[in-house]
């Protein structure tokens, strides 16, 4: 069955730049499974297209839960494009493995208000219309591979130079299951200039 969320869209460019990324760090992440016990898969990298940094994930959901904060999004998309002092752009600056997930990602510098603001007016109308929502606090990241469950000491959490991100858009998107892995279609673009 399909899941769906929420997620800022990437340009072709920052893709290439996050996909520069993880082959640099490759190498060492494979070495670094060779090395531990604990770790016996290979890194899963994040196919190309599938780079997204995620607002709001909400697993199934009816086409009138998903009607009703689509309209919720455009809604916020056009409160935030309305503020044209707004920079859509953001500085992603450092490495971090959520260890649990077992997932290596990129992380922010910092959140800027318009992000907040969308990610919690898309969670609150989610909840609003009965999806029930993982509660945890929103770290946004984009996933750079799967399997990894420690940042080896050969790799810096600090990425330098840092990626600026230019962001234009964000999505409704549905993901599903394939035999070559997961499969991200966006449904719905939401402009925010």
């Amino acid at each position: 069955m399909a899941r769906y969320f929420y997620a800022l869209d990437l340009c072709s460019a920052d893709r290439q730049a996050l996909v520069a990324v993880q082959q640099s760090l490759m190498p060492t992440l494979a070495k670094s499974v060779t090395a531990s016990a604990k770790q016996h898969k290979l890194p899963r990298l994040t196919k190309p297209e599938n780079l997204h940094l995620t607002l709001t994930f909400l697993g199934q959901a009816s086409e009138a839960q998903l009607s009703a904060i689509n309209k919720a999004a455009r809604q916020a998309a056009n409160i935030v494009a309305s503020e044209t002092q707004l920079s859509f752009q953001l500085i992603a600056d450092h490495l971090a493995v959520f260890p649990n997930a077992k997932v290596l990602y990129v992380g922010l510098a910092h959140t800027p208000h318009w992000l907040q603001y969308l990610e919690q007016a898309l969670a609150k109308t989610a909840e609003d219309n009965d999806i029930k929502l993982v509660e945890r606090a929103f770290t946004p990241h984009i996933t750079l591979s799967r399997k990894v469950s420690f940042l080896p000491s050969e790799i810096s959490s600090t990425l330098s130079p840092p990626l600026t991100l230019n962001i234009t858009s964000f999505s409704l998107y549905r993901s599903d299951s394939t035999t070559n892995g997961v499969c991200y279609q966006a449904i719905e673009r939401f402009s925010l200039t």
